[in-house]
């Protein structure tokens, strides 16, 4: 080893390789990217691994586990988030090769990128799944996973699938014109100058606003309430439908049925008389289909139980949806959601509130710049729900302030 490179022998039997050729890799490949976008791709890994168990492992109406691949989903994207990043900010080939004088290999140097061709999220190309043949087409991910899937579309990645790279590095592509290192060279030039001619750092920046305008709307609801009351008491529930109905409710069926839920809801006295505020999120997932997550903000003078609003939110969701299709799933247990929900007080539990905003509200803002279902352009994916109750300001509200300053500070 000598510099950070390990030599070994290149013993293809072929006619391109040379006697006595050799085979350089770059070892040190361990702390490549700069701090700021290694912690930017472990957000990105925390986030979509959170998604993927709501949206896959959470069933309507129970906590069971789906099969493995669900959460592998998450993994091979966040993978995808960090090769692709590493790809544009470190400029390098994957390979580079010295020819002898007949044009044959005499060394074949794999540099750090180059060590991607041997990775599984990499070989993979637009498949998501082990098989090749579930993709991620009904979703709208991230810019820079986004760019890997269309790339590796129109590379012969895309044609021959993962074992396109299974061969070795000197080895020739299946049509014979070109070794396969130059392949695999053509495609990660090809995501830089993609990522160029896309604006891709533009597009990041776009994905990311979205989500703190959508945060800090959220918290003004938040800041109102916490306004209004001292004590709050937070129910987080999804509005769902069972899975033999997840694909049969469409887009549009499902808003009319939100909309009735809506309207309903704020003719119910004890909604009227206690609630102080709501935000709710639509979304979609495999087992629930289109669904909707309310966090429910009540005086927490009056409310410091579930069951009640529970059975009450449930009831008016299944009496509006079709017979036997709709469900509601109470979060308040749910391992992601217990310590920000139940009772906040800022008086005796400021930590409380921080796990609010943090675990609930900051999720519900972020997560689809991560990962959504595909929706027309202007499409209303949130919004909130502020009955007109009577309250007198308290100064704990400055505490939502300045907890959300703090939280912009970090994000």
């Amino acid at each position: 080893m000598d510099n950070g490179f390990e030599t070994s022998h290149l013993t293809l039997p072929s006619q391109d390789i040379a006697p006595n050729a050799k085979y350089v890799q770059h070892v040190n490949v361990r702390f490549r990217l700069p701090r700021k976008a290694f912690m930017t791709c472990n957000v990105v890994r925390t986030f979509l691994g959170r998604i993927v168990r709501d949206d896959h492992t959470v069933a309507a109406g129970s906590a069971r586990e789906e099969p493995l691949l669900k959460s592998k989903r998450a993994f091979r994207m966040s993978e995808i988030e960090k090769i692709v990043t590493e790809i544009l900010l470190i400029d390098e080939p994957g390979f580079a090769s010295k020819l002898d004088g007949l044009g044959r290999i005499a060394e074949l140097t794999e540099y750090g990128v180059g060590r991607f061709y041997r990775d599984e999220s990499f070989l993979m190309g637009k498949a998501i799944d082990g098989d090749g043949g579930e993709t991620l087409d009904r979703y709208r991910v991230r810019p820079k996973v986004q760019l890997f899937f269309d790339v590796c579309e129109r590379h012969p990645i895309g044609k021959y699938g993962a074992q396109y790279f299974t061969l070795h590095p000197a080895d020739r592509t299946p049509d014979g014109k070109q070794f396969l290192w130059e392949s695999y060279n053509e495609l990660i030039e090809t995501l830089r100058t993609e990522a160029k001619a896309r604006g891709l750092d533009k597009l990041d920046v776009a994905n990311t606003f979205r989500s703190k305008r959508a945060f800090n709307s959220m918290m003004a609801v938040v800041k109102g309430c916490f306004a209004k009351r001292s004590r709050i008491f937070v129910v987080c529930m999804d509005l769902c439908y069972h899975v033999e109905w997840a694909n049969k409710v469409s887009v549009d069926l499902a808003k009319d049925h939100h909309a009735d839920f809506v309207n309903r809801l704020r003719a119910i006295a004890k909604i009227k008389k206690h609630l102080v505020g709501a935000i709710w999120k639509f979304d979609w997932a495999e087992t629930k289909g289109h669904y909707f997550r309310w966090v429910f903000l009540f005086d927490g003078e009056s409310v410091q139980a579930t069951w009640e609003y529970q059975e009450l939110v449930d009831d008016l969701w299944k009496s509006i949806v079709p017979k036997t299709a709709g469900t509601t799933l109470l979060l308040n247990d749910v391992e992601r959601f217990t310590a920000g929900s139940g009772m906040i007080d800022l008086k005796k539990d400021r930590s409380k509130l921080e796990h609010f905003v943090g675990s609930i509200i900051r999720y519900l803002a972020y997560k689809d710049q991560f990962l959504c279902i595909e929706r027309e352009p202007g499409a209303r994916t949130w919004g909130t729900l502020v009955p007109r109750n009577n309250g007198v300001a308290k100064a704990e509200a400055a505490q939502v302030d300045d907890l959300q300053r703090a939280s912009d500070s970090t994000s």
